[in-house]
């Protein structure tokens, strides 16, 4: 496993009950949004590329998303899953090439229905890719605010996105 380093949590707009998982930039969200909207029929998705890293005050991992890498447009969650089984090396291999110093932090599925929400086949998606316990996944629904999605036992948890300014001086808006 690869070991974080202790890093305070990022600056972030929000009140959170519980610190965040995920930290987003707000122009990635943006882009993994706009592809989820180019095709209704469909989600778009892909993976999470960035870091992850261990809060000092608190002991919990979390990750912050700088970019993502291998997008596709599939039918499905089951579609999707089958199209990283035949891709994922492309897919590493543009992570090495586009983010030489990141790491995969989850997955991210972008439907362009907004009725589509996680299921079961997010379960599998995710127990069959992403092994580490601070690798996530991140819904970004048409219109509602992202949320991340992991495994507890047979259901799916769902937390909270803080949205970051690129600048990192200030955060973005996040979606309501």
């Amino acid at each position: 496993m690869i070991e974080p380093v202790d890093r305070p949590r990022p600056e972030s707009q929000g009140d959170f009950a519980r610190p965040p998982s995920l930290y987003v930039y707000g122009d990635v969200l943006e882009e993994i949004r706009f592809s989820g909207r180019w095709r209704r029929d469909a989600l778009a998705g892909g993976l999470l590329v960035g870091r992850h890293y261990r809060d000092p005050d608190g002991g919990e991992h979390y990750a912050v998303a700088e970019g993502f890498v291998g997008g596709a447009h599939c039918d499905d969650l089951t579609d999707f899953t089958r199209t990283l089984r035949s891709g994922w090396n492309a897919a590493k291999d543009d992570r090495e090439r586009h983010f030489p110093e990141g790491e995969i932090v989850g997955w991210y599925v972008a439907p362009g229905d907004p009725e589509v929400k996680p299921d079961r086949a997010a379960l599998v998606l995710h127990n069959t890719f992403f092994n580490h316990p601070w690798q996530l996944g991140l819904w970004v629904g048409a219109e509602a605010r992202p949320i991340t999605v992991r495994p507890d036992g047979d259901t799916l948890d769902e937390g909270l996105v803080a949205v970051l300014d690129r600048a990192g001086a200030r955060p973005a808006k996040a979606p309501r």
